[in-house]
């Protein structure tokens, strides 16, 4: 039974884990392709470290999703549609 219960939990932390995964490349997305900021201007760690900052002050931050196959997820609160 405790095999049962913990093995839920990691697939819940993994779950969660692969979600903010997706939330950080739909960042990177966005200031790579819809602001053309070069790699240097925005990498994987900044679009984490904003993910981040706007978490902490929850406040909205733009993203880019295409639902064309490219992302596996939709995003739980949009705020508005480009």
């Amino acid at each position: 039974m405790w095999e049962s219960g913990n093995r839920k939990k990691i697939e819940e932390t993994e779950q969660i884990t692969e979600q903010w995964g997706e939330y950080v490349f739909a960042i990177w997305h966005y200031q790579r392709y819809a602001l053309k900021k070069s790699s240097s201007e925005c990498d994987w760690e900044k679009a984490t470290q904003m993910l981040t900052e706007a978490r902490e002050n929850g406040e909205p931050i733009k993203m880019r999703v295409s639902l064309d196959g490219i992302f596996r997820f939709l995003p739980e609160l949009v705020v508005e549609y480009l």
